[in-house]
């Protein structure tokens, strides 16, 4: 092989169908719901029958954001609990980060971040 060179990627089917959430008429679920509740709730404040269709624009907005990925809406719940949320990464780290163990700062005087985050760790795994 000649330097630099890079074999190009494989994508292999079946881990692509694997990792691909579920899909109704082509959103997830969560976008369909969302959809049918905004439809829903239009329809009982105008009471006009016709407003029902409005579920059919709204579909097709969700399906074209799906069509780069289907993973769309996650992604968007994703940036929504690291930027909006709480902010617990940029406190105990100084940075905006995801986790999955929720840090809660103590209120013990003197207690440094990080014997916070061991702590609670130990809460978790006890030895």
């Amino acid at each position: 092989m000649r330097p630099g060179y890079r074999p190009p990627l494989i994508c292999d089917v079946l881990f692509v169908g694997l990792t691909r959430p579920a899909l109704a008429f082509g959103v997830p679920y969560a976008a369909l719901l969302l959809n049918a509740m905004l439809t829903l709730e239009l329809f009982l404040l105008t009471r006009n029958l016709l407003c029902v269709l409005f579920c059919l624009p709204l579909h097709g907005l969700t399906w074209l954001a799906c069509l780069s990925d289907p993973r769309f809406f996650e992604l968007i719940a994703l940036w929504g609990q690291v930027r909006v949320g709480t902010r617990h990464g940029r406190r105990v780290w100084g940075t905006l980060s995801y986790s999955g163990l929720s840090v809660a700062r103590k209120t013990t005087v003197g207690m440094a971040p990080r014997l916070v985050v061991e702590h609670a760790l130990e809460a978790l795994c006890p030895a």
